[in-house]
């Protein structure tokens, strides 16, 4: 199964730009200590040709740790951390969620070159953030959030810890908050194929469907309002269950369309469906695809 952290390749290409320049703003503070190790700038520069499509991810995957060596053969902490910074954005074409670990240790090097300035890292982190472009921003949500998922630099390892992991979750943070709804809430939609079974994250939807012209459908059209896509034998339906989706459905706004697969079928937007019967309405807003998104994994 491919790891969600990983992200598509399409996705990485656009990702890898962005991790670049976040590493190369710290670049200095390595080559400052080590002006004739060209490993950490290489390893930029190739990022930038990856995203631009000269290179490969096979070609790349065998060359990501290069960049990383390159870390102990520094001593002060700012240069250790500009060197992984690039071998973060250098590692991008093997799995996205390192295009996250770039700009954490590269605002973790600023934060120690001036450590008199209690500010210094959110500012970088402001100035990565406004450095994404919204394709970068539907890219990076289709991540897992820090935590979330073990298998990938997004799991249990150093990004998870101190000033590393407080940068991730404030960029992940910012993220979110562009997405309906308000908080976060990482979910996916799933369903048979005669590969196995797709799933997409989501966001993932969210962002294909950006553009679509809503138009309306009729309520009682959408065959899932009579199906259990909630429960099942690992979520059996007991009280708090039920009071939960009770309260999403409460809180579910009308005015965010839901999303129809190429099929017809619902692939996001329950509750909102639940909301309009209660309330007695018989059309509901609806988007639908012409081609439904590359699932983000199969299983």
């Amino acid at each position: 199964m491919v790891s969600p952290q990983a992200l598509s390749e399409a996705d990485r290409r656009t990702v890898a730009a962005w991790a670049a320049d976040c590493a190369e703003r710290v670049l200095p503070l390595f080559e400052a200590e080590a002006p004739d190790d060209d490993r950490p700038r290489d390893a930029i520069a190739r990022a930038r040709a990856f995203s631009r499509g000269e290179l490969r991810a096979a070609d790349e995957i065998r060359r990501r740790f290069v960049a990383g060596r390159a870390a102990g053969d520094v001593s002060s902490p700012a240069a250790v951390a500009a060197a992984r910074a690039a071998a973060q954005a250098s590692g991008v074409a093997h799995m996205g969620a390192h295009a996250l670990g770039a700009a954490a240790y590269a605002a973790k090097a600023v934060g120690l070159v001036v450590p008199s300035r209690a500010d210094a890292v959110d500012e970088e982190v402001r100035r990565q953030l406004q450095a994404m472009t919204p394709a970068i921003r539907a890219a990076l949500r289709r991540l897992p959030l820090l935590g979330e998922d073990r298998a990938g630099p997004l799991g249990s390892g150093l990004l998870a810890t101190g000033v590393l992991a407080t940068v991730i979750r404030q960029l992940q943070a910012d993220l979110a908050a562009e997405r309906p709804g308000g908080p976060v809430r990482r979910e996916t939609h799933s369903r048979p194929t005669p590969d196995g079974r797709a799933f997409w994250w989501t966001e993932t939807l969210w962002a294909a469907a950006t553009g679509l012209e809503p138009v309306e459908v009729d309520v009682d059209s959408i065959a899932e309002l009579d199906m259990n896509c909630w429960f099942g034998p690992d979520l059996p339906p007991t009280c708090r269950a039920v009071a939960e989706h009770a309260r999403r459905i409460q809180e579910a706004r009308l005015d965010h369309p839901i999303i129809l697969s190429a099929d017809g079928g619902l692939m996001d937007g329950g509750h909102r469906v639940a909301r309009a019967w209660l309330a007695g309405e018989t059309r509901i807003a609806a988007v639908r695809f012409t081609v439904d998104p590359e699932p983000d994994w199969m299983e």
